[in-house]
């Protein structure tokens, strides 16, 4: 950080009023900004990034057979492990390419443990909130 480094002040949290602990589901926020963040380009090497696998909901649902998969997340993971979001992680993106595009499909949310075999990272599917992220936003 230097003297050009823009910092923000957080005016609102917004928590979606289902939130009641990552594992039910409705893990999202917004953060309400008190001026307009310009995306300039340039991206400090901050976050780490892992190529992890998309797994499907019954995939996932067999991997943690004690808990509820619901519809509104995503899971990620190998079988071996190795590759995972981590404890401190949760916030962080789920990004996926498509035609040369990035996309935030979701947001980290919950595991077990870090990287660890057939146990995947779920993620809050970001597509399933849209309305609600536009209805909070507009």
């Amino acid at each position: 950080m230097n003297e050009d480094t823009p910092f923000f002040k957080v005016e609102e949290i917004i928590v979606h009023p289902q939130y009641k602990y990552a594992q039910t589901g409705y893990d999202i926020a917004l953060m309400k900004l008190d001026k307009p963040m310009n995306f300039t380009g340039r991206v400090e090497d901050i976050l780490q990034k892992a190529t992890v696998p998309l797994m499907s909901k019954e995939e996932c649902q067999a991997r943690y057979r004690k808990r509820r998969i619901g519809d509104k997340v995503i899971c990620a993971g190998y079988d071996d492990g190795g590759r995972d979001a981590c404890k401190g992680d949760s916030g962080g993106p789920l990004s996926c390419r498509h035609e040369e595009v990035w996309y935030l499909v979701g947001i980290t949310s919950w595991g077990e443990g870090c990287a660890r075999p057939r146990q995947p990272g779920v993620y809050t599917k970001v597509a399933d909130y849209s309305d609600w992220i536009l209805e909070k936003t507009t």
